[in-house]
């Protein structure tokens, strides 16, 4: 993460002391290897949540092109309403929901993104070992890692969500479409236009 721990050096934490790597203190090479092994996997991973965010934002423009093309037919032509079933109701609520879902999937991608400036700040200040640089960096990596793999999980169920509101949307949606025009389901009475007298 990006918070500024400045003030909590973790030099000074006993728990931290007592957890150290050991296994690892006759060579400082595998702490490199394991740092830039954890943030190979951080990038591979915030890359996956990229990918994610723009499969949502691919799927909001074609619900937002829907429900606009829906309101625009049902607002235009004069038979329309006779298409305005429960089967293109149902439709029209599956493909907003499915813009709301997607909405809600890109705007909470704030993932951690490795080192900032205040952990830099603070190994300059305290002046480290490269040996405590890398075995914190390692530790802090592994947060990060679980933060975004979390995150990763969350946002891909709320785009299955939001793809899957998308097909049903649309299937109800031409559905409602060919069996109104076939006649074989009936419009909405409430909807129907009331004769000129």
């Amino acid at each position: 993460m990006t918070e500024n721990r400045a003030n909590d050096s973790p030099r000074d934490n006993s728990a931290w002391n007592r957890d150290r790597f050991s296994a690892w203190d006759s060579d400082e090479r595998a702490l490199r290897a394991a740092r830039t092994e954890a943030r190979e996997s951080l990038e591979e991973t915030i890359d996956s949540i990229h990918r994610i965010d723009e499969s949502a934002m691919t799927a909001l423009r074609i619900d937002l092109l829907i429900a606009g093309l829906s309101l625009t037919a049902a607002s235009s032509f004069q038979y329309t309403w006779q298409l305005i079933n429960e089967l293109t109701v149902l439709g029209f609520v599956g493909v907003s929901l499915s813009a709301v879902v997607a909405v809600v999937t890109t705007l909470g991608s704030k993932y951690p993104t490795g080192v900032s400036a205040e952990y830099i700040d603070e190994f300059q200040r305290s002046s480290w070992s490269e040996r405590e640089w890398n075995e914190w960096m390692v530790r802090e990596y592994c947060l990060w890692l679980s933060e975004a793999n979390e995150m990763v999980e969350g946002e891909a169920r709320g785009l299955f969500y939001t793809q899957t509101l998308l097909g049903a949307g649309l299937l109800l949606l031409i559905g409602g479409i060919v069996f109104g025009t076939a006649g074989v389901v009936e419009p909405i009475p409430m909807l129907e236009p009331i004769p000129d007298t």
